[in-house]
């Protein structure tokens, strides 16, 4: 599967899910249905920043805790 199979597979999955069904407020107007990226990093338990970080040396203390959005 490539990069772009699995980022449609992804979009799909979050697209099908509304914030109601979670418990989520549903807020103010939204682009595209579903859940946004930040809204599901949230449910997975996971920190999200909307950005892509530049490469620096991962901490050894780093738990994998943190996902770029």
């Amino acid at each position: 599967m490539s990069d772009n199979e699995l980022g449609l597979f992804l979009r799909s999955r979050r697209e099908s899910v509304t914030p109601a069904q979670v418990g989520l407020p549903t807020g103010a107007r939204r682009r595209t249905p579903g859940l946004r990226r930040s809204e599901l990093a949230t449910l997975a338990g996971v920190r999200c920043s909307l950005h892509t970080p530049s490469p620096m040396p991962i901490d050894p203390g780093y738990d994998g805790s943190h996902i770029a959005c």
